[in-house]
């Protein structure tokens, strides 16, 4: 079974699919690797949401509140309820997107 996650706050879920790979790859469940201001990176939360397989480290990680279930079947199969609107926290993770003119949209 796949789970779909956003991030959460600023919790650091670990995606266990890619820690288990051959070539394990460090990642966290609904961010990315970004370069910052000053040429630092930091994991920030990506606009689409990951889907995982399920295990119950990621069952825990929504009931504890560190990440956000995408839709309905996620949320039920984790046993919380599911926020269409994520109390706010999407819209402020959603980065601006460049327009055709060049200007960025809000």
């Amino acid at each position: 079974m796949k789970l779909r996650f956003y991030a959460r706050g600023t919790a650091h879920v670990s995606d266990f699919d890619a820690l288990e790979r051959p070539n394990p790859l460090r990642r966290f469940i609904g961010r990315r690797l970004t370069e910052m201001e000053g040429g630092r990176m930091a994991f920030v939360p990506k606009p689409d949401p990951d889907e995982v397989t399920a295990r119950p480290e990621l069952v825990k990680a929504a009931r504890d509140g560190e990440l956000w279930p995408a839709d309905e079947e996620t949320a039920r199969a984790c046993g919380v309820a599911f926020d269409p609107t994520f109390a706010g926290e999407r819209a402020n993770a959603k980065k601006k997107q460049p327009a055709a003119d060049g200007k960025e949209n809000a």
